[in-house]
């Protein structure tokens, strides 16, 4: 049953509905613990042999665990399909995963099917058998996989636990924090710094000084400049450095360096993992064919969709302020972040003061900033009154921008986005709000021609309907079919000519759909 150069036989325990082997890793050199079980049908036989694995862990502490065969029992309802849900499947539910968090395993990412057990006439399906393994396991096998083979005769798929060592390439520099703890550390990056600094200084000085003298030709004119744009570089690092420091408590403690900590850091990189992918109904796990299909997916998504002709050019748009244009020419756009929370709350609150009724629907966007089609974004800045250089600057920042995909934390081929906007880019927000205001203008217009009546709150009977913050949306009317087709065909036509597409799986979209439908 195993490979004598690679396993060493030691001892065997038989208990209720299982087997485990004892023995030793020659190649890494560790104690090892191998159970096979089969769990029984009712909860009493389950409950016993958890209990006993237990006791038998506890009796092999720092010892490498592997615990593996149909447990006859899920995790979580989503692990089922076909069967239905019961008081007592809730307690096995329950007390399994107790018995994996006491006694310390993990359930290690499978490869393949997502059920395990299928039902003969393909009615019900769920997910028993499965690879539970040691924090001292993964110590020795980080790469440890469970796949899962397809099913034949039987209505069980055999499971494999295999290691899949994959180099996925170069990964970027990051900085951790067990440096700084070092001694010596910050003395010798410090005197780095200075070095560079003072060297360029220094060979900036000596050809001033030969300038002086002598004059210099055009090799070291160039010489120079390429040096004086050095010491810029290193002058905004330096301030950069300085601007982080003044933002050292929020990093100041962080976790323990414990054992607890490492095995989150290990099992949050096995479970992110991408193991493979499929391709033409075929599971692929070749490192270039994952790599380019990433790309690709994400070259769709940043992928410009086709324009169908929808504009807003019968919408009215205020032009922004001019005010507070600074001397560099940098126009400070005047920024009112409305507490939209309390405001919906206070026209709930009138709403049912005064014993009326309406609709009230949140909205969210998919993808809302990666989804940003650019021929909207400047339209709406042309129309908002900003000057056509400005168009171009902000053109400029688009197009300019490239796109790197990590796989595995290791970056891929770059390529050039035809829509959205840069996330962390300090400017994104602001673009973000003047695309935002294209539907604020629809919703405008529609109330303009009567298509659409919000609520009326207060003593002047104010009409509220909108609300916005950033991409986060709040339509508020009256509640009648009129007002329910009218924000429909708002957000249809909002998403044609923006590319924002409102996410329909969201439970306020699908009362919006239930209603049309009705």
């Amino acid at each position: 049953m195993w490979h004598k150069e690679a396993f060493s036989y030691g001892s065997h325990i038989i208990g209720t509905g299982f087997i485990a082997i004892v023995g030793y890793h020659l190649k890494a050199k560790r104690q090892c613990v191998v159970v096979n079980v089969y769990a029984g049908c009712n909860l009493k036989d389950k409950v016993e042999q958890w209990e006993a694995l237990t006791v038998l862990k506890q009796s092999h502490v720092n010892v490498a665990w592997v615990v593996c065969g149909d447990f006859n029992v899920v995790r979580r309802e989503e692990e089922r399909k076909g069967i239905r849900g019961c008081s007592s499947q809730k307690k096995e539910m329950d007390g399994f995963n107790k018995f994996i968090d006491n006694n310390a395993l993990l359930d290690i990412p499978c490869v393949g099917k997502k059920y395990t057990w299928y039902k003969a006439n393909g009615t019900a399906k769920s997910k028993l058998n499965r690879f539970l393994v040691s924090e001292e396991w993964l110590q020795i096998w980080p790469a440890s996989k469970q796949y899962s083979l397809p099913r034949t005769v039987s209505d069980h798929c055999a499971l494999v636990l295999k290691l899949c060592i994959k180099d996925w390439g170069p990964k970027p520099f990051r900085s951790l924090d067990v440096w700084l703890k070092e001694p010596g550390f910050r003395a010798m990056v410090k005197h780095k710094w200075e070095s560079f600094e003072r060297r360029i200084i220094s060979e900036i000085e000596e050809l001033d000084g030969k300038d002086d003298i002598e004059g210099l030709k055009e090799a070291g004119r160039m010489r120079r400049m390429e040096l004086l744009s050095q010491l810029g570089l290193v002058d905004k690092k330096l301030d950069s450095i300085y601007r982080q420091k003044a933002r050292v408590n929020w990093t100041k403690h962080g976790d323990m360096n414990s054992k607890f900590f490492h095995s989150a850091i290990r099992w949050r990189r096995l479970k992110n993992e991408i193991k493979g992918v499929e391709v033409d109904s075929q599971w692929c796990e070749d490192l270039q064919i994952v790599r380019r299909e990433a790309k690709m997916l994400f070259e769709k998504r940043f992928m410009a969709t086709q324009e169908v002709g929808v504009n807003l050019g019968s919408v009215e748009f205020k032009y922004l302020p001019l005010e507070g244009l600074s001397q560099k020419g940098v126009m400070r756009l005047p920024l009112l972040l409305y507490p939209s929370v309390v405001m919906a709350n206070e026209v709930l609150k009138d709403i049912k003061r005064k014993k009326k009724s309406g609709v009230c629907l949140k909205v969210d966007f998919e993808k809302a900033y990666d989804s940003v089609r650019w021929s909207f974004l400047l339209d709406m800045l042309r129309r908002l009154g900003f000057h056509d250089r400005w168009l171009v600057w902000i053109k400029g920042c688009l197009i300019s921008s490239s796109v790197s995909v990590l796989v595995n934390g290791s970056p891929f081929e770059e390529f050039k986005p035809t829509r959205g906007l840069r996330q962390g880019d300090p400017l994104a927000p602001f673009l973000f709000l003047v695309v935002a205001k294209g539907l604020t203008g629809m919703v405008r217009q529609t109330l303009r021609m009567d298509l659409l009546r919000g609520v009326k709150v207060g003593r002047n009977s104010i009409e509220c309907c909108l609300l916005q913050f950033a991409d986060d949306t709040l339509f508020m009317c009256e509640d009648s079919f009129d007002n329910i087709f009218a924000i429909k065909a708002i957000l249809r036509c909002y998403e044609l000519a923006s590319s924002l597409k409102s996410t329909s799986t969201s439970p306020s979209w699908q009362v919006l759909e239930w209603i049309v439908s009705s």
